[in-house]
């Protein structure tokens, strides 16, 4: 039990932190997963994304309405074929990308200050021995992840 409360404690800080340094430039937890996913390619379907990030295809498309209206995404038509939806960042999207880096090298920043090199190393490899086990017993792997994640 002491080691879920923990777990949950820890994910609460991150999520409290993230939150911190997003929501002065109008960017959601959610929001900055698909916008550093799509900073890693040109573009990316509707559905490659929802595969990606493990979410439901609905929760991306409410999430992408969203961020178009936010002028953070562009949505077009496959060249290829017409019936498959293209997402790719605006120049507004690639500044939230930098905004969402620098929340995230903040906080790597401090958890880094607090460890050393060696406790780093440990934690991140318990992690994910942790996170392949937990996958490892959920037949849906990740479908719970719609309600954590999809706050944007």
């Amino acid at each position: 039990m002491r080691m879920f409360h923990q777990i949950i404690h820890v994910c609460k800080a991150l999520h409290e932190r993230l939150r911190t340094g997003l929501e002065p430039h109008g960017l959601h937890r959610g929001q900055a997963r698909i916008v550093h996913l799509l900073g890693l390619h040109d573009s990316m379907s509707q559905v490659a994304i929802a595969q990606q990030l493990m979410l439901r295809r609905a929760t991306v498309t409410r999430m992408l309405q969203r961020m178009e209206r936010a002028g953070l995404v562009a949505r077009f038509p496959d060249p290829r074929d017409n019936r498959v939806q293209r997402v790719r960042l605006t120049p507004a999207g690639i500044k939230a990308q930098e905004v969402f880096h620098l929340a995230r090298q903040t906080i790597e920043s401090a958890i880094a200050g607090a460890l050393t090199a060696k406790e780093q190393a440990d934690a991140v490899a318990l992690l994910q021995r942790i996170t392949r086990t937990l996958r490892a017993d959920d037949p849906a792997d990740g479908a719970s992840a719609d309600r954590d994640m999809a706050d944007g």
